[in-house]
């Protein structure tokens, strides 16, 4: 989309790959929340970088493991396209978070590169000396890792390192709420809301009484959508668009978009 700025890596969470993060790719399902991270990344100029972790099986991240092929393929890129001096900025979500957080020294030492920045979503593990800005989102229904960033941001902050900490409350579903999916429309995503609503699966002020991953909200939706309406959706957890944006409305522990865009205007300017 124009002249690269700099190199924007992505780190999935436990149970995910980077086939999360695309559409236009064999075997990837684009998730709304990842995709609209990339169209972020893309927004600043940066080239958004997918990589999976070594553990297909629990499909974590392991830093002694994963740091060394995640370093070639940043080194990789930068040196073809001459970005020696552009800034990588690092995005993780819970493992990756976690990740994210741990890479730039090691990177650095070994491959003569500098990971400049971090963003660590809904984790908040630790404080890489050579990251020159932190960035933690938590959400609010995650009171530990919130502490836990407190704190991190404070000791960065007595150090003179650009540190923040980005808080994230639960979203109301309102009528538009399900159009964060590209592929359901206005309408379709006002009945879900009605139907959750009339469910009493919402409060009063349309927020989630339960967390999605503990209730029977697909039953509610099945029952008055079409699986044509629902995009053909297998509202299966960590491979469903749908399950995905239950989970950011409830605000404990999923991916989302909110709050990245605020991180990289804050660590890029």
């Amino acid at each position: 989309r124009g002249q690269v700025s700099g190199i924007l890596f992505v780190a999935h969470g436990c149970s995910h790959s980077n086939t999360d993060w695309f559409i236009e790719c064999d075997g990837c399902i684009g998730l709304p929340e990842e995709r609209a991270i990339v169209d972020i990344g893309l927004e600043f100029g940066l080239l958004v970088v997918a990589i999976s972790s070594t553990n297909r099986r629990s499909k974590c991240w392991q830093t002694e493991i994963d740091v060394e092929p995640v370093g070639k393929i940043l080194k990789t890129l930068s040196d073809r396209y001459h970005l020696e001096s552009k800034p990588i900025v690092a995005f993780g979500a819970s493992s990756g978070g976690a990740f994210v957080s741990e890479i730039a020294t090691p990177i650095q030492l070994k491959f003569g590169i500098s990971v400049s920045a971090f963003i660590s979503q809904i984790a908040a593990a630790a404080d890489d000396e050579m990251a020159k800005c932190r960035v933690y989102i938590t959400m609010d229904r995650d009171e530990r890792t919130r502490v836990i960033a407190e704190h991190l941001v404070a000791n960065g902050l007595s150090r003179g390192i650009e540190t923040r900490h980005l808080q994230l409350p639960p979203v109301p579903i309102t009528k538009d709420f399900f159009t964060r999916i590209p592929e359901i429309n206005l309408n379709v995503s006002s009945r879900m809301a009605t139907a959750l609503q009339n469910a009493e699966f919402l409060d009063e002020n349309n927020y989630l009484r339960m967390n999605p991953r503990r209730s029977e909200w697909r039953d509610v939706l099945t029952a008055v959508l079409s699986p044509e309406e629902l995009n053909e959706d297998t509202l299966q957890a960590d491979l469903s668009a749908i399950s995905e944006v239950m989970n950011v409305a409830h605000g404990e522990h999923e991916m989302t978009r909110d709050g990245v865009r605020e991180a990289l205007e804050f660590c890029l300017g």
